[in-house]
């Protein structure tokens, strides 16, 4: 029992002296630096995420784009191809029509 009486005693002496020292000038004045500091990190990681925020939708914007330009170009490819195709089912047909008439 006496070993847990040293031990809170302690933690309270701890405590208090702390308590005394941070509601010092010194102590107010340590307290504020310590605050300007975490809000001069706070702005840092604020500004570092957004970099990285913005280099990642320029990334994703980048890759969008190229998906657009290649459908794009595989759809006019498709539809020339589909053109060229029906053209020459015409000439076929036309052919064929032409044989049998000739006949």
């Amino acid at each position: 029992m006496s070993n847990n009486f040293w031990k809170i005693a302690a933690g309270l002496a701890a405590g208090a002296a702390a308590g005394y020292y941070l509601n010092s000038d010194k102590g107010r004045k340590q307290r504020n630096e310590v605050a300007n500091k975490a809000n001069e990190y706070a702005e840092k990681v604020k500004e570092t995420s957004k970099s990285y925020m913005d280099t990642a939708k320029q990334g994703f914007d980048s890759v969008v784009n190229t998906v657009k330009e290649r459908a794009g170009h595989a759809v006019a490819t498709a539809t020339s191809d589909f053109e060229k195709g029906v053209e020459e089912v015409k000439r076929t047909t036309n052919n064929a029509v032409n044989s049998a008439k000739a006949v």
